[in-house]
């Protein structure tokens, strides 16, 4: 296992200057019908592709840690809409805590901070994501469908949120309800462990104005 070489030219060069995005520490169920199917008729199965992923993830963060680009790995994937997960708690215990549980410990051990990364309403799992797994960070942190730093900030007080204007909002909303939101977001978390920004991306159309809003406060 090794950097892809275009990625490595882009850390050695950005690296020591800018967070460089890097999506190779997913650990997902799937999404799909069949996917989703899987984890009632053949859960072994899930469990050994999950545990594959924490491995892989576990090595992939280990060459970051010894990178210019530092230990910063996104991570996670999706697995929830706005009415709470695509599967049971409990089957997100039996299935998913395990694997996450032993990747965020190896990536700690390594230095290497993890980025949880959902859409969705999160909090039928959040405890064991954040709490006992003790993912560090969290992104996509989807305000709109009640992952609000508000709520997150007192259950996990050091949880790093990574942005929380939702991006929804930030497309289709006046500039003067984005400051108001981009306002709450900050006060929200408490003044520490908040990268602020857009809860997801900042999508294609998202007016300037907007951007600038959610930046003025």
């Amino acid at each position: 296992l090794a950097l892809p070489a275009d990625y490595r030219r882009v850390l050695e060069k950005y690296g020591r200057e800018f967070f460089v995005v890097c999506n190779g520490g997913y650990i997902s169920a799937g999404l799909d019908a069949d996917d989703l199917m899987l984890i009632i008729t053949d859960p072994d199965w899930v469990r050994r592709k999950l545990w594959a992923q924490a491995r892989r993830d576990a090595a992939f963060g280990r060459l970051l840690a010894g990178g210019p680009g530092g230990g910063v790995l996104l991570g996670g994937g999706d697995m929830a809409g706005n009415s709470g997960p695509f599967y049971s708690p409990a089957h997100f215990r039996d299935l998913m805590l395990p694997p996450l549980a032993h990747l965020v410990s190896a990536l700690k051990a390594a230095g290497v901070h993890y980025i949880f990364r959902s859409d969705g309403d999160l909090r039928p799992v959040a405890d064991m994501i954040f709490g006992e797994a003790g993912c560090p960070g969290y992104g996509e942190v989807d305000r709109l469908a009640g992952m609000t730093a508000g709520y997150l900030r007192p259950r996990f007080p050091g949880l790093v949120l990574w942005g929380n204007v939702a991006s929804q909002d930030l497309i289709e909303q006046p500039a003067d309800k984005i400051r108001e939101e981009a306002r709450a977001c900050v006060e929200e978390s408490r003044g520490s462990g908040y990268f602020h920004g857009p809860s997801n991306a900042i999508l294609k159309g998202t007016p300037v104005g907007n951007v600038e809003a959610m930046f003025s406060v």
